[in-house]
């Protein structure tokens, strides 16, 4: 199922930096949605594992944390709160996900 959301995903697109660019409302309001699902589905797996994997626990828990600080930083960043980069925090989680998915 999480395979089906991250493939999903980049049929869409998000609203492009450059806001006198034309883009779709609603194709960007369908990415947030696939985007919003992905890492909901993602962090369900890593808990999932976090309380079926007891030898790992701390491997899992870490990348659990890691995701929410980062996602709490983008969101920070996304509601104009803190100067950091959406695009470089949305690349960083995507990078700390598919860590994870690999090394599970």
């Amino acid at each position: 199922m999480k395979g089906l959301k991250v493939a999903a995903r980049p049929t869409t697109l998000a609203a492009p930096i450059d806001k006198t660019l034309p883009f779709s409302a609603r194709e960007e309001q369908i990415h947030s949605l696939f985007a919003q699902l992905a890492g909901f589905f993602l962090i369900a797996a890593i808990l999932w594992y976090l309380f079926t994997s007891p030898s790992r626990w701390a491997f899992h828990l870490a990348f659990l944390l890691l995701i929410f600080t980062i996602s709490a930083l983008f969101g920070l960043s996304e509601n104009g709160m803190i100067a950091i980069e959406k695009g470089i925090l949305q690349r960083t989680l995507y990078l700390v996900s598919f860590v994870w998915l690999a090394l599970v």
